[in-house]
């Protein structure tokens, strides 16, 4: 029995010790730039690294992640592994996230806050100092929480190490610009008897309202009729995005949130936009189906369901909650 064990523990060390040869030896790379992609598994990682020539065993590799525990420490972006590093010091430049390019992914919908902390998760800035470049401008419109919401195109970005969050601020911006240029914004707006920032408040309340693409126009039509009838908006996200955290439901009681977002209290639009549309809300925004619909109620999938009427609407409602025990 003595004899087994000891066998035993002399192939236990053989192997650690091969495992530390494997991980310790330095591997000659040739391999220019190295992205780590946003939310990549560790897995991911370890393959695409072997493939690139940067470590000799994506299997070891993997071992060294879950030995040290730093699966959730690899930092997304562009990294610059070319000459000779062992498998730790390959391991050390993911986790500390000694990028030349942070590779990150605005998603469609995102508020200035979620972005910033976003940028902080990722190590592409620092999330008080967005939040505080994305305030600038306010004194033309106080009511505004952040000048810049609405202003940052959902898109993925590469961000240079180091980039100060003004910089990134208008990098976001500049492509917002580049890529509602050929919308014709103001033109549209003007005729519609609006502003091209309410163009964009309304597009901002589609993205934030709509789960479904093909629901996007004709939620539009839907705000378009309430604004050409005075009626109030009522729309949950707008109560959504002054509340401190996120509800998967709005209650009867946040609608009394007093705030000039409120749309339950409040005639007409908010301040700005709640959030930075994609491209398809903005044109939706555009271009709003022809509809003489005045209410909604999400339905299964997240699909709504629109009525004419306020009777029809109840009854929607009811319908839903009824197929939803």
């Amino acid at each position: 029995m003595v004899k087994y064990f000891f066998s035993f523990l002399l192939l236990l060390l053989a192997s650690a010790a091969g495992f530390l040869v494997v991980v310790l030896t330095p591997h000659n790379s040739r391999a220019a730039a190295f992205v780590a992609d946003q939310g990549m598994s560790a897995r991911a990682v370890a393959v695409r690294l072997e493939e690139k020539g940067v470590i000799a065993s994506s299997l070891s590799f993997r071992a060294l992640i879950k030995l040290t525990g730093t699966a959730g420490d690899i930092k997304a972006g562009e990294y610059d592994l070319s000459g000779r590093r062992n498998q730790w010091q390959v391991l050390k430049y993911l986790a500390e996230g000694r990028v030349n390019y942070h590779i990150i992914t605005v998603p469609e919908g995102y508020t200035v806050s979620q972005i910033a902390d976003l940028l902080q998760k990722s190590g592409a800035g620092n999330e008080a100092q967005f939040r505080a470049a994305a305030r600038i401008g306010n004194r033309s419109r106080p009511a505004v929480l952040y000048a810049m919401e609405g202003y940052l195109f959902p898109d993925t970005y590469r961000i240079p190490a180091g980039m100060k969050e003004p910089a990134i601020v208008s990098m976001m911006n500049r492509r917002f610009n580049e890529v509602t240029a050929p919308l014709d914004m103001v033109r549209v707006s003007a005729q519609r008897g609006l502003t091209p920032h309410d163009l964009l408040t309304i597009a901002s309340l589609i993205e934030k309202e709509a789960a479904v693409p093909d629901d996007r126009r004709v939620i539009a039509s839907v705000i378009y009729n309430r604004l050409s009838m005075g009626m109030r908006l009522e729309c949950d996200a707008t109560v959504q995005y002054i509340m401190p955290e996120h509800k998967e439901r709005v209650l009867y009681t946040d609608l009394k949130i007093d705030s000039p977002y409120n749309t339950y209290r409040n005639a007409g639009l908010p301040p700005g936009p709640i959030a930075n549309p994609g491209l398809a809300s903005l044109k939706a925004a555009l271009q709003p189906a022809k509809t003489d619909y005045f209410f909604y109620v999400a339905g299964s999938g997240g699909r709504h369901v629109f009525s004419r009427t306020y009777q029809e609407h109840l009854e929607a409602i009811s319908r839903i909650r009824r197929g939803a025990r």
